[in-house]
């Protein structure tokens, strides 16, 4: 999780633009442990496919909690552009990352990711107990 608070901030300060990052986390120090890079998939794959809207919205927004019955709830929203999405071809990322989350969490873990109104949308919840 430290690791994606640096990686955070790292691109925030990378990206001058108009594109509005924010980022909350309420989660406590050093108490748990998830699985390296399971999350870092989402955070990487919303900096990477982040477009500005045809409203001109254009934002990339992420919430890490967890709580009292231990489990962690990590949601991260970004804009896209639909049109420009469809010229492009379609990774595996998000695949893989579903299969490793099975692999190591079994039925730990809820993972929900939807597309809508040109926002990517993605909602996992780890069981950390």
């Amino acid at each position: 999780m430290a690791f994606l608070k640096e990686y955070f901030n790292l691109e925030i300060d990378r990206y001058v633009s108009d594109l509005n990052i924010s980022c909350d986390w309420n989660i406590p120090e050093n108490n748990f442990k998830v699985v390296p890079f399971i999350i870092s998939t989402f955070v990487e794959n919303a900096f990477k496919h982040v477009l500005p809207t045809r409203h001109n919205d254009y934002f990339i927004k992420q919430t890490c909690q967890v709580d009292e019955l231990g489990i962690l709830v990590f949601e991260i929203d970004n804009t896209f552009d639909e049109a420009a999405m469809a010229n492009r071809p379609k990774g595996v990322g998000l695949k893989h990352v579903q299969e490793r989350l099975k692999l190591v969490y079994a039925d730990n873990f809820r993972l929900s990711i939807q597309q809508e109104n040109e926002i990517f949308s993605m909602q996992l919840k780890l069981n950390l107990r």
